[in-house]
């Protein structure tokens, strides 16, 4: 880091102020695309990183994810009680937090200007106008010469499975996604940012290295070796089994009766979950996921006509943009999307439920041991 910055106070003795980054890189995600995972690997290197001249935010109270600037950069006012309950703050709070992070991000490269900035949140995924993106673009200009948005993208039968785990993980239920979700997020950032707009696909058949930091280090810190940057020991976002997926799902829509704290034993499956031998993987039946992927077509389409994305898992071929079935998205237990050991789902609430009825204390000794 000492060498960088003094070659950056060289040129600015030299009649040269260097008072911006040469890049800013906002990285927006698509959400289950492993923006968990890329943010908080990146974060626990962000000495190192800093060293080579690239300085990620941190932003209290989670480090790797620039959601907070959502409110001041694109003017977010939006009020959402499981982003306020998840940050212990309310909407004032939020607003007010997100001014401070972006004025600590001002005065820090007014300081010592790095060569790049990285901002990275999915919130930043979503449909924005143009003035939104006009106001973000002039903020952006006043810390960084140049920017560039960057997303990943997921084909839409991986994303609705892992979105709906993730639901699932919270005891909500399966949603409809836009047919043009991607095209509504995109195509006005296209239009309207200063920079260009990088879109990579999120798939371990194509990302470098198979996985996301490798992928997005290397297009985008080439500089540096993926290789040095030490990695989470214990993964985000850990998947589950089509057995816990079913459970939860009965919890969540009342198929199953409990009478005790449904969060207390959805806690319980997971954790059993990790325990209990022969998991089945789950993986979307035929038909549903092609449903899935006729339901996108027109986002499909579009990332395939203008701008040459397409999905190696998908043959393009067969697509129907009218033959969707949508009681994909009405279904009745996870059964009708995927495949589920019935036995071990029964063996698996038995320990779930049997230990949920224990007092707190006794439930997390014995999970510890």
């Amino acid at each position: 880091m000492a060498k960088h910055l003094a070659a950056k106070n060289s040129a600015a003795t030299n009649g040269t102020p260097m008072t911006k980054a040469d890049e800013l890189l906002l990285h927006i995600g698509q959400e289950k695309t492993g923006t968990t995972t890329l943010q908080s690997t990146l974060i626990r290197a962000r000495l190192e990183l800093r060293e080579q001249g690239i300085l990620l935010p941190y932003m209290h109270p989670h480090a790797g994810n620039s959601l907070l600037l959502a409110y001041t950069l694109f003017g977010h006012k939006d009020a959402n009680i499981y982003r306020q309950s998840w940050l212990e703050m309310d909407l004032a709070q939020l607003i007010a937090a997100s001014e401070r992070a972006w004025n600590d991000i001002q005065a820090t490269v007014a300081k010592a200007p790095p060569e790049k900035i990285l901002m990275s949140s999915e919130l930043f995924f979503r449909p924005m106008t143009s003035a939104a993106i006009r106001a973000a673009n002039q903020m952006v200009n006043q810390v960084s010469k140049s920017s560039r948005i960057v997303a990943y993208l997921r084909a839409p039968d991986a994303y609705f499975l892992s979105y709906t785990q993730q639901a699932l993980k919270d005891l909500s239920l399966c949603f409809r996604p836009s047919r043009t979700l991607i095209k509504d997020t995109v195509a006005p950032l296209i239009k309207g940012w200063d920079g260009p707009v990088s879109l990579n696909v999120f798939d371990r058949q194509v990302m470098k290295g198979g996985d996301i930091v490798t992928d997005f280090v290397t297009r985008y810190f080439p500089a540096i070796d993926p290789a040095t940057i030490e990695r989470l020991r214990i993964p985000y976002n850990v998947t589950l089994s089509a057995e816990a997926m079913s459970i939860l799902y009965d919890i969540s829509s009342g198929k199953m009766v409990w009478g005790a704290d449904r969060h207390g034993l959805a806690i319980e499956v997971m954790k059993a979950d990790s325990r209990i031998d022969n998991p089945t993987k789950p993986k979307l039946h035929t038909a549903a996921a092609q449903t899935l992927i006729n339901w996108r077509a027109p986002d499909l389409f579009w990332l395939r006509d203008e701008h040459g994305i397409t999905f190696p898992s998908i043959d393009y071929d067969v697509i129907d943009p009218n033959e969707v079935d949508e009681g994909v998205f009405r279904i009745n237990g996870i059964e009708e999307l995927c495949d589920v050991n019935n036995d071990r789902k029964a063996t698996l609430l038995r320990r779930a439920m049997g230990r949920a009825r224990l007092p707190k204390s006794m439930r997390r000794l014995l999970f510890k041991y």
